[in-house]
Protein backbone atom coordinates (compact mmCIF):
# COMPACT_ATOMS: atom_id res chain seq x y z
CA UNK A 1 0.00 0.00 0.00
CA UNK A 2 0.94 3.28 -0.74
CA UNK A 3 2.11 5.58 2.11
CA UNK A 4 0.24 9.12 1.92
CA UNK A 5 2.68 11.95 1.50
CA UNK A 6 2.75 14.21 4.63
CA UNK A 7 1.20 17.86 4.38
CA UNK A 8 4.39 19.51 5.85
CA UNK A 9 6.56 18.90 2.62
CA UNK A 10 3.98 21.39 1.15
CA UNK A 11 5.16 24.11 3.30
CA UNK A 12 8.80 24.16 1.97
CA UNK A 13 7.05 24.88 -1.64
CA UNK A 14 5.67 27.84 -0.60
CA UNK A 15 9.18 29.17 0.83
CA UNK A 16 10.40 31.93 2.79
CA UNK A 17 7.40 34.28 3.29
CA UNK A 18 4.63 31.11 4.42
CA UNK A 19 7.52 30.11 7.21
CA UNK A 20 7.76 33.71 8.59
CA UNK A 21 4.01 33.93 8.71
CA UNK A 22 4.41 30.86 11.14
CA UNK A 23 7.28 32.17 13.05
CA UNK A 24 5.50 35.46 13.40
CA UNK A 25 2.43 33.46 14.52
CA UNK A 26 4.18 30.63 16.60
CA UNK A 27 4.42 33.17 19.49
CA UNK A 28 0.51 34.11 19.50
CA UNK A 29 -2.08 35.45 17.30
CA UNK A 30 -1.48 38.41 15.11
CA UNK A 31 -3.87 40.73 12.56
CA UNK A 32 -1.57 41.02 8.77
CA UNK A 33 -0.25 44.37 9.90
CA UNK A 34 1.28 43.32 13.27
CA UNK A 35 2.51 40.14 11.32
CA UNK A 36 4.72 42.77 9.00
CA UNK A 37 5.78 44.12 11.62
CA UNK A 38 6.71 41.04 13.91
CA UNK A 39 8.58 40.01 10.18
CA UNK A 40 10.47 43.07 9.87
CA UNK A 41 11.41 43.64 13.46
CA UNK A 42 12.18 40.25 14.92
CA UNK A 43 13.49 38.21 11.92
CA UNK A 44 14.94 40.87 9.76
CA UNK A 45 12.75 40.47 6.37
CA UNK A 46 10.06 42.92 4.68
CA UNK A 47 7.18 41.65 2.97
CA UNK A 48 5.17 43.62 1.29
CA UNK A 49 1.30 43.73 1.38
CA UNK A 50 0.38 41.05 -1.24
CA UNK A 51 3.52 38.91 -0.29
CA UNK A 52 2.03 38.77 3.66
CA UNK A 53 -1.52 38.24 2.57
CA UNK A 54 -0.50 35.28 -0.56
CA UNK A 55 1.45 33.46 1.88
CA UNK A 56 -1.51 33.63 4.50
CA UNK A 57 -4.06 32.67 1.96
CA UNK A 58 -1.75 29.49 0.85
CA UNK A 59 -0.98 28.74 4.53
CA UNK A 60 -5.31 28.85 5.51
CA UNK A 61 -5.91 26.59 2.38
CA UNK A 62 -3.51 24.38 3.71
CA UNK A 63 -4.97 24.33 7.11
CA UNK A 64 -1.59 25.78 9.42
CA UNK A 65 -3.19 29.00 10.52
CA UNK A 66 -6.49 29.78 11.07
CA UNK A 67 -8.57 33.15 10.96
CA UNK A 68 -10.16 34.31 14.38
CA UNK A 69 -13.35 35.72 14.79
CA UNK A 70 -12.68 39.52 15.38
CA UNK A 71 -14.92 42.74 16.60
CA UNK A 72 -13.59 44.83 14.16
CA UNK A 73 -12.25 45.17 10.62
CA UNK A 74 -8.53 43.82 11.31
CA UNK A 75 -9.18 39.99 10.94
CA UNK A 76 -6.59 38.24 13.10
CA UNK A 77 -4.78 34.62 12.59
CA UNK A 78 -3.57 32.08 14.58
CA UNK A 79 -1.11 28.96 13.87
CA UNK A 80 -3.10 25.61 14.44
CA UNK A 81 -1.12 22.50 15.83
CA UNK A 82 -1.19 20.98 12.26
CA UNK A 83 0.82 24.63 11.49
CA UNK A 84 3.35 24.09 14.61
CA UNK A 85 4.04 20.68 13.52
CA UNK A 86 4.98 21.36 10.31
CA UNK A 87 7.22 24.67 11.37
CA UNK A 88 8.51 21.91 13.53
CA UNK A 89 9.60 19.74 10.87
CA UNK A 90 10.77 22.50 8.93
CA UNK A 91 13.27 24.12 11.18
CA UNK A 92 14.50 20.07 12.09
CA UNK A 93 14.98 19.50 8.57
CA UNK A 94 17.00 22.78 7.96
CA UNK A 95 18.84 22.15 10.78
CA UNK A 96 21.50 20.67 9.69
CA UNK A 97 21.99 22.54 6.44
CA UNK A 98 22.37 25.62 8.25
CA UNK A 99 25.09 24.48 10.94
CA UNK A 100 26.75 22.74 7.86
CA UNK A 101 26.46 26.68 5.87
CA UNK A 102 27.65 28.28 9.27
CA UNK A 103 30.66 26.00 9.72
CA UNK A 104 32.15 26.41 6.22
CA UNK A 105 31.44 30.38 6.51
CA UNK A 106 33.61 30.13 9.76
Amino acid sequence: MKEEPQRHFELSRFGEPATLVLLALASGPMHGYTMMVSIEKDLGFKLGPGTLYGAIAKLLKLGLIRALESDNRTKPYEITSEGREALAEFIRQWEPAIRFGQARLA
